[in-house]
């Protein structure tokens, strides 16, 4: 999957924070949720129903890639 279509950075936007594209949701957010409070996809959708599981997998992806930078 390539998150950089799912995933953009944009001054404008949460100050430049990465966000799901179309949205003004922080990967960071969608991250928190899996690391810090244990959430799955299905916990993930009621919080963000309007996230695709692709989009979720991009945040994943996206952290995780920059995670190694």
């Amino acid at each position: 999957m390539n998150c950089k279509k799912k995933v953009v950075k944009n001054k404008k936007i949460l100050n430049g924070e990465p966000v799901i594209k179309g949205t003004r949701i922080p990967v960071a957010s969608i991250v928190g949720q899996f690391s810090k409070n244990g959430c799955n996809f299905k916990d993930i959708k009621k919080i963000y129903p309007q996230l695709s599981k692709k989009q979720v997998q991009a945040a994943l992806e996206y952290s995780a890639k920059n995670l190694k930078k």
